[in-house]
């Protein structure tokens, strides 16, 4: 037979494990006396729980009580976030992304837990969990993916404390561990020629050069229409993104204010779109009156803007043929701002370019700039060597 467990009491605050609870009468009409004996844990220290027993205390002399809720995350968060993006406008496509994180790694995992009874501990062990085994295949999760979850578990505890659903919010003294770090992949310059060969003969040229030689994200590329391409100076202006949401083409702003910009090209890549405009003529009048009309530069066959599932599938098929390796589409933005950085283009001016913040650029292309310092010490120490 188990012994039972010990339990030390400190002036009726009582140490379970490495929590501190106490137990309090507290108004419950559903009981026979109209009392119920509850039980509230999750402190980190004994005096932590006495404050919170005289603050309970005073609110049921008070008549401001709220016996916390039996839900459980599954049954309250969904529900919440919903309200959030509804009070606050939320982009559809942030809330889609809150929904994507809370279905995949919070409700699986956690779902079934009681608010009442979530604690700090658990929470914190939770998202040390997903840093070192969270994905499908049971690796760790990166930084930016246990952020956002995080993000999901203090807005839902907030909302459900604030109205009374629990007493405690288990994510007060909870911290977001740093994830794994991201690793950025780069064609090297073998595959790109072999890719290159290959998508020249496709009638999406414009749209793989386009990618290649701006870093542009697939959404803002597939947004893009004709009146965004200044003819005279050379430039696109990029102020919109497609993504996809429930099977659904959606147009949103960019991820954040960076996103909106002018980017040069070269002439010849302005060349290459010239061409594709005529394609694309020859296309409409090939197809006649099936052909949608509509201001986009990359279309499919019948003139509806190309969605981001289709550019997917035409970039694995052409991987396949090229007979390289498949590299994720966002490796043709990796790939220019490595090459620029390493050509010696500033953080500051291709951040511009690629619409994101200095601080990005930095920490997520650190290794290029690693590698290339590396470079320059031994340069340097070869000058010394043979002076």
């Amino acid at each position: 037979m188990a012994r039972p467990r010990k339990v030390k009491t400190f002036k009726g605050v009582e140490l379970r494990g490495n929590e501190f609870s106490y137990r309090l009468r507290v108004p419950d009409p559903s009981s026979p006396n109209g009392i119920k004996q509850v039980r509230f844990g999750g402190f980190s220290t004994a005096e932590e729980a006495d404050r919170d027993r005289s603050k309970k205390k005073l609110e049921i002399h008070d008549k401001n009580f709220l016996l916390p809720t039996n839900a459980t995350i599954s049954e309250y968060f969904p529900e919440c976030l919903k309200t959030h993006g509804v009070v606050n406008a939320i982009k559809i496509q942030s809330s889609d992304d809150y929904f994507m994180h809370l279905n995949s790694y919070i409700l699986p995992r956690i779902g079934h837990l009681a608010l009442k009874d979530c604690t700090s501990f658990q929470m914190q062990k939770f998202l040390n969990e997903l840093q070192i085994s969270g994905s499908r295949k049971g690796l760790g999760l990166s930084a930016s993916t246990i952020e956002k979850v995080a993000i999901i578990l203090r807005l839902g505890f907030k909302e459900a404390y604030i109205h009374g659903e629990i007493q405690k919010n288990p994510m007060e003294n909870v911290k977001i561990p740093k994830g794994q770090e991201k690793q950025v992949e780069h064609i090297p310059d073998e595959d790109l020629t072999k890719l290159r060969d290959f998508w020249i003969q496709t009638s999406q040229t414009a749209f793989f050069e386009l990618a290649l030689n701006t870093g542009a994200r697939m959404g803002e590329i597939l947004c893009l229409r004709w009146s965004d391409f200044d003819t005279k100076t050379n430039t696109i202006s990029i102020s919109k993104t497609f993504y996809l949401s429930n099977g659904v083409l959606r147009e949103n702003s960019p991820k954040s204010k960076n996103g909106i910009r002018e980017v040069e090209i070269t002439p010849s890549q302005a060349q290459s779109l010239r061409t594709h405009a005529i394609r694309q003529k020859e296309q409409k009048l090939l197809v006649g009156s099936i052909w949608k009309d509509s201001d986009f530069i990359f279309t499919n066959e019948i003139g509806e803007p190309l969605k981001t599932y289709q550019a997917r599938h035409l970039w694995k098929k052409l991987c396949v043929q090229a007979g390289v390796k498949f590299y994720h589409f966002h490796a043709l933005r990796h790939t220019h701002i490595t090459s620029l950085l390493r050509a010696g283009i500033q953080a500051y001016v291709v951040a511009r370019r690629a619409g994101d913040t200095v601080t990005t650029i930095l920490n997520t292309y650190a290794h290029a700039i690693r590698e290339d310092d590396s470079k320059c010490a031994e340069a340097f120490e070869g000058k010394m060597v043979a002076l």
